[in-house]
């Protein structure tokens, strides 16, 4: 046979063995090396996923902490008594754009009167008032009752009122009580809101439509001498913290935080709004309601 032919047949058979051989391999299964190789890789991208979605998990756990733990301090700062009503330093800055007070002149009359709302001094004339928050002089810094200078309340609870300043005048025919604030419509209430919301004040203005005094059936005040001087009572008006409340009272008289005079004048003012058929709430001395929370508006209409 001639040389030529013959390497050529054996290149030609070589490279069908190579073919085949190829194709063969390409239809195999993965050797357990290659598969092991393979599923590492696997495991490899999994460990990654898992660790990518961990650390994910752990940066919104830290957010989630460092909110709750603002809102603790927040809540902290109010307990303690951070931002007393009357000390300006704390009232809303008037660097910051205000809403403008959506009350026209003598609209919250107007309003108190379709209500069929009362002023108090029609009632009794001897109850006085002194409306804060139509001044300047409160924990907002701003008036939001306009020209408004009556406190109002629905018929029947103005009478509550004026037995009380019955009840208080028989102890002590000098002594008045002084009315602080009263019936407060929504819209006011909305002013409020919006007026503190970007504010460290936001934690003490009440969702609108949720306060008792939005259905005229809530009384602020205070007891006064026969010079008009408030008694004292251990704080300010609007003070927020502790020592605003009766829940500490007790505790605070033990370690000279509140005198003995501060607890018998507020167990005075209790003594006679009780008596007149008032309820009394915990945190705040001044505030007095006429009708529980939960009955409040089956009695009557919110004031809008």
């Amino acid at each position: 046979m001639d040389i030529n032919k013959f390497l050529s047949a054996f290149i030609l058979v070589l490279l069908v063995l190579l073919n085949y051989w190829i194709y063969e391999i390409g239809q195999k299964p993965p050797t357990i090396a290659t598969k092991s190789y393979t599923e590492k890789n696997k495991n490899v991208g999994k460990v990654q996923r898992k660790t990518d979605q961990e650390t994910t998990e752990l940066q919104q756990t830290e957010q989630q902490l460092k909110e709750q733990t603002n809102l603790k301090n927040n809540d902290h700062q109010q307990e303690h008594g951070h931002g007393h009503g009357h000390d300006h330093t704390h009232a809303v800055s008037n660097k910051q754009t205000l809403p403008p007070n959506p009350l026209k002149e003598g609209q919250l009359k107007q309003l108190f009167e379709e209500y069929h709302l009362v002023d108090i001094q029609n009632i009794d004339p001897s109850i006085q008032v002194d409306l804060k928050y139509a001044t300047q002089q409160n924990f907002m810094g701003q008036n939001v009752y306009g020209d408004l200078k009556k406190a109002y309340l629905r018929h029947e609870i103005a009478q509550k009122l004026s037995k009380a300043q019955e009840y208080l005048k028989e102890h002590d025919p000098h002594l008045s009580l002084l009315v602080l604030d009263a019936a407060r419509p929504v819209r006011v209430q909305q002013y409020m809101w919006d007026l503190v919301k970007n504010t460290p004040q936001r934690h003490y203005v009440a969702y609108p439509g949720s306060s008792i005094h939005n259905y005229g059936a809530a009384v602020d005040l205070t007891i006064v001498n026969k010079q008009g001087e408030a008694l004292d009572m251990g704080t300010p008006y609007d003070h927020f913290g502790p020592k605003a409340g009766s829940k500490k009272e007790a505790e605070m008289l033990q370690s000279g935080e509140l005198q003995q005079k501060h607890i018998n004048n507020r167990n005075l003012l209790r003594s006679v709004m009780r008596k007149a058929g008032f309820l009394s709430i915990r945190n705040e001395w001044w505030h007095f309601e006429a009708v529980r929370k939960k009955e409040v508006a089956q009695l009557y209409r919110l004031i809008k």
